[in-house]
């Protein structure tokens, strides 16, 4: 069997390790029945490794889950969702522990430096969440143990470039999971999924030139929630640089904004600093996102407000003359709570280095 052969069964590579098997699981359900699913664990620890398996009861369903996940931003991530072969089924991979790592490298970087050992399942830098920096450790799982040991072999006691600390390459034991366990992304406290209402949504309808438009009305994964009940990060600041770039986002208009152009200098606006001058009225509620840096996408805002509830419409305001973001957007949520619990648990944190400031946004 070759990779490009459809089957039922697909392997999924870069799932954020905090993922729950339950929301790994509903969010296949969206598409059709399932055989099964798995995200593959250390069974001592249960530290995800960062990739999983699902079987789907149709080949038309497996067909359809790439076509609509593959490459789908989700908490910072793009993740890869493919047709798995036998040897993908039974690997369990090999993986190994990396200690030194330079601060300034990002997941791409430390994949980038060990990929020529062999073929990387996935690769993890730990990061701290309250201040959005590098913990220098990190993970990489191997296809083959052959692979890991070169890997192994060639970069233990190396010097990364540019930096004076000699790197530790060791095969990651549970004692070093366990060791390690205070520098992992902390597990977020999510709300209940249900099949019905999954932690992420299918991708949006693209609207060009007015950012992201959901084609979607139901009800997002934290309705009847308390807009203070929990606080995460669905980002957690893992490396978010994107492959692809976005043609999108040239302005924002909705019937409770007005219509902001792109040529804009500044918003016109004031902006709600906390959640005791809620909006009143029918919705869609629009939210300001400050400080996502001049290579923000439309895409990526909806990957970060997605998991809270529905999102109606995502525009980044852009800088025509020089085609980069101004580094603030507006997000559209049809639902008034959904969109106070994105602002309570994403203002102030860290995304690709920056801190969030997230609030509503209200007319003068």
């Amino acid at each position: 069997m070759t990779t490009k052969e459809i089957t039922n069964n697909l392997i999924i590579n870069y799932l954020p390790q905090f993922l729950t098997d339950e929301e790994f699981k509903n969010m296949f359900l969206t598409i059709g029945p399932l055989k099964s699913t798995k995200i593959v664990r250390d069974k001592a620890t249960g530290f995800s490794y960062g990739f999983g398996f699902t079987e789907f009861v149709s080949v038309d369903d497996a067909e359809r889950a790439v076509k609509v996940f593959d490459y789908l931003p989700m908490y910072g991530k793009r993740i890869r969702v493919q047709h798995a072969n036998k040897s993908d089924e039974l690997s369990k991979g090999y993986n190994i522990y990396v200690k030194n790592i330079p601060s300034e490298y990002t997941e791409s970087e430390l994949e980038k430096l060990f990929e020529p050992f062999g073929k990387i399942t996935t690769c993890k830098v730990l990061i701290d969440l309250q201040t959005g920096q590098s913990k220098n450790v990190g993970f990489v799982l191997y296809d083959t143990k052959g692979e890991a040991d070169k890997a192994i072999s060639e970069m233990h006691g190396k010097k990364c470039p540019g930096s004076n600390n000699y790197l530790v390459v060791k095969y990651a034991d549970d004692s070093s999971v366990k060791k390690s366990g205070k520098n992992m992304p902390i597990p977020p406290i999510l709300p209940q999924v249900t099949p019905a209402s999954p932690l992420v949504a299918p991708p949006p309808i693209l609207n060009h030139g007015n950012g992201f438009v959901s084609h979607n009305s139901q009800a997002g994964p934290v309705r009847n929630q308390t807009a203070n009940r929990f606080r995460f990060n669905p980002m957690a600041r893992e490396d978010t640089t994107f492959g692809h770039q976005s043609s999108f986002g040239s302005g924002f208009t909705s019937p409770s904004t007005g219509g902001y152009q792109s040529g804009m200098t500044s918003p016109e606006p004031s902006y709600a600093g906390s959640l005791t001058d809620i909006p009143q009225g029918p919705g869609p509620f629009s939210i300001f996102v400050h400080n996502i840096g001049e290579d923000a996408e439309d895409r990526e805002l909806w990957a970060l407000f997605s998991p809270f509830g529905t999102v109606q419409k995502c525009t980044v305001m852009m800088d025509t003359e020089r085609k980069v973001c101004k580094g603030f957007g507006f997000v559209d949520m049809v639902h008034v709570m959904e969109a106070s619990n994105a602002i309570q648990n994403l203002n102030g944190y860290f995304y690709k280095g920056r801190k969030l400031s997230v609030s509503f946004k209200h007319k003068k």
